[in-house]
């Protein structure tokens, strides 16, 4: 599947809400292979990837998530802000 990047890039979007259905097992393939091949600098690929299809975990990794640490450090300002100094 090829895409005009251009096109690609004119009609991206931040997905914030899920239906909460699984993703294929042959389309999560496809998007780790994707991922596996993206580039980075030096060729140094330095991430990892864990799939986690199990809700229990994925509720112990929660507090972890990058919005979870906004929510947070968006409290921890909102109080400071608040603080007499």
């Amino acid at each position: 599947m090829i895409v005009d990047f251009q096109e690609l890039i004119s009609k991206r979007y931040a997905c914030k809400l899920f239906d909460g259905l699984p993703v294929p097992e042959e389309t999560m393939a496809e998007l780790l292979e994707m991922v596996r091949l993206a580039p980075s600098g030096l060729n140094i690929q330095p991430w990892r990837i864990k799939v986690v299809s199990d809700a229990a975990t994925k509720e112990l990794l929660s507090p972890a998530t990058t919005t979870s640490r906004r929510s947070r450090v968006a409290r921890t300002c909102w109080s400071s802000a608040q603080t007499p100094t």
